[in-house]
């Protein structure tokens, strides 16, 4: 599987390459397959770039708290926090096509765990 996330992610960073605008949808994609490879850093990069470019506001909080998941991936509970804060109480993200699902809360969940853990 590894290698065809790869595949996959080469393919849609020559997709972001070629745009001549920038397109958050690209980003999304590209952001989704970085978290399965468990590249946080640079899917953080990318689901901001999502929430910068989203001028119409198609995909709603949903960065934030793709970026909240990273964060807590990273071990940056306080980072989580605050992105899960940029998310509105009654948002849960219903999935797509099998994709992740979730709410902040799910995350808020597991930092508290987490911080009980220590």
């Amino acid at each position: 599987m590894q290698g065809r996330l790869d595949e996959a992610l080469a393919d849609q960073d020559t997709c972001i390459r070629l745009d001549r605008a920038p397109n958050a949808a690209h980003y999304a994609a590209r952001a989704r397959l970085l978290k399965g490879l468990k590249r946080w850093p640079q899917a953080l990069a990318d689901w901001q770039n999502v929430a910068d470019l989203d001028h119409t506001h198609w995909f709603g909080p949903y960065p934030h708290l793709m970026r909240a998941e990273c964060f807590l991936a990273l071990g940056d509970l306080d980072a989580a926090e605050a992105e899960c804060d940029l998310v509105p109480d009654d948002y849960t993200f219903p999935g797509f096509m099998g994709k992740t699902k979730g709410s902040k809360w799910e995350v808020l969940d597991a930092v508290a765990t987490r911080r009980r853990g220590r």
